[in-house]
């Protein structure tokens, strides 16, 4: 069931979760801090997504955004928004010369 597929963002959400919480079973609509998810451990998931994602990603989001689905959504649109954000500085700078 293509419904039920979870995508790259929610795998790896969820990855991160399983690693930094020591949980196993999580699913898509799991909230971060009802899983026992303290501080420290979001500036920890913050870390790996960053590491993982190769970009910034503020602590902040994980409280905006507590449960896999909506993580990884953000994740998604953050990505989205980034390369825009990179496509308007190459042209920016193009303009500029």
């Amino acid at each position: 069931d293509a419904h039920n597929e979870l995508s790259p963002e929610e795998k790896l959400v969820m990855q991160t979760w399983q690693h930094v919480l020591g949980v196993t079973a999580i699913n898509r609509e799991d909230d971060f801090f009802m899983l026992g998810g303290q501080s420290l451990q979001t500036i920890q998931v913050a870390n790996r997504l960053s590491a993982a994602l190769q970009k910034n990603i503020a602590v902040t989001l994980l409280f905006e955004h507590p449960t896999v689905q909506q993580l990884a959504l953000a994740l998604s649109d953050q990505s989205a928004s980034a390369k825009t954000a990179n496509i308007k500085q190459m042209v920016d700078a193009d303009m500029a010369r």
